[in-house]
C-alpha cells in the first residue's frame, strides 16, 4: 500500500490491518510516528491552563453556592476528613449505591476514549495529526450536549436521558467492533466521536446533578 500524502497526514500508517479492534497492545505491526516531545508539552500546558481558567470562571461567576452544596463561609467549608465521613454516611443510601456503577462507567468510558480510541483508531488509521481535529468534534459535541440535556431533562426526566446515552455508547461500540479500519471510510471516526460526546454529556451532567437522589 502506498503512503498517503497530504498536508495533515504526514504520519500516515501504511498498514491499517492492525488498527482499530485489531490493534494489539505492545505490538509493532501498526507503527505510529510519535509527535515531538516539545509538542506534547505545549499541548499539555494548554490543557492545564484551560482547566485552571475554567475553574476560575466557576469560582468567580457562580454565585449561588448553597444550591450546589457549597458555601463561601468558613463554617460550611468541610475539612477533608469531615467530607470523607459524610461521604461514607451518604453511601448507606440505596440510591447512592445504585449510582456507583454509572459513576464507574463514566470513568471507564472517558479513559477508553482518551487513550485507546485515540491510539488504536485515530492515530493508527489517520495519524497523530488528526487526534486534535477529531477530539475537537468530540469536545464541541460534549459541550453543546451538556447544555441541551439540561433542558431536555425537564421534559422527559433522567431515566430516558440515561437510556439515550446508553444507546449512543452502544452504537459507537458496535461501530468500532464491526468497522474494518481503512482510510477511505475514516469519516467513521468523526461519527464515533460525536456519538461518544453526546453520551458523555449525559453521564457528566446528570450523574453529578444535585437533585438526582430526590427525583430518580
Amino acid at each position: 500500500m502506498k503512503p498517503e500524502v497530504d498536508g495533515l497526514n504526514s504520519t500516515f500508517v501504511p498498514n491499517v490491518t492492525f488498527c482499530g479492534r485489531f490493534d494489539c497492545p505492545g505490538s509493532d505491526e501498526a507503527k505510529i510516528k510519535k509527535p515531538l516531545i516539545s509538542t506534547v508539552y505545549i499541548l499539555c500546558g494548554i490543557y492545564v491552563l484551560c482547566a485552571l481558567i475554567a475553574a476560575g470562571l466557576i469560582l468567580v461567576l457562580l454565585n449561588n453556592y448553597k444550591q450546589i452544596g457549597m458555601s463561601r463561609t468558613k463554617k460550611e467549608f468541610s475539612s477533608p476528613l469531615h467530607l470523607l465521613i459524610n461521604t461514607i454516611k451518604h453511601i448507606k443510601q440505596k440510591n447512592q449505591l445504585l449510582i456507583i456503577p454509572l459513576t464507574l462507567w463514566s470513568g471507564f468510558e472517558q479513559a477508553f476514549f482518551s487513550a485507546d480510541f485515540t491510539k488504536s483508531f485515530i492515530s493508527c488509521v489517520k495519524g497523530v495529526n488528526y487526534v486534535g481535529i477529531i477530539l475537537i468534534c468530540y469536545g464541541v459535541t460534549d459541550a453543546i450536549g451538556s447544555y441541551l440535556f439540561g433542558y431536555v431533562i425537564k421534559y422527559i426526566g433522567r431515566i430516558p436521558c440515561f437510556i439515550m446515552a446508553a444507546i449512543f455508547n452502544y452504537t459507537s461500540i458496535f461501530i468500532m467492533i464491526f468497522w474494518v479500519p481503512n482510510t477511505d471510510s475514516s469519516y467513521i471516526l468523526y461519527i464515533v466521536a460525536v456519538l461518544w460526546g453526546l453520551a458523555d454529556a449525559v453521564w457528566l451532567t446528570q450523574i453529578n446533578s444535585k437533585c438526582f437522589l430526590k427525583k430518580i
